[in-house]
């Protein structure tokens, strides 16, 4: 009984949690446990994940992405003069100036 006496009187005069805010053991909680200090440093370290994630987002959105269909479509362009002009259909080619199958050498 003296034991249970004693856990309890300790219990009761047991230094507040860490953790635990003004409003006791209940409010174990970053937002009530620390300073306002903490809590704007907090603030300013998620506004500048979201600033990093975003600036990643519009970043390839408005940068990476055009410049990949400009480049696609350069790269499409120079592909087909290229086959234009190996196979006599650019326009100097001998296919394209004379159409029809009487001027082709083979069927």
């Amino acid at each position: 009984a003296r034991a249970q006496r004693r856990q309890a009187s300790a219990r009761r005069f047991a230094a507040p949690l860490p953790g635990a805010g003004r409003r006791g053991p209940v409010a174990r909680h970053a937002w009530s446990a620390g300073s306002a200090g903490h809590r704007v440093v907090t603030g300013v370290i998620a506004f500048g994940l979201h600033l990093a994630v975003f600036s990643v987002f519009f970043a390839f959105r408005y940068l990476v992405l055009p410049l990949t269909m400009v480049a696609l479509r350069l790269a499409q362009a120079v592909l087909i003069a290229l086959v234009d002009e190996l196979t006599g259909y650019g326009p100097r080619g001998r296919r394209a100036r004379y159409p029809g199958r009487r001027h082709a050498r083979w069927a």
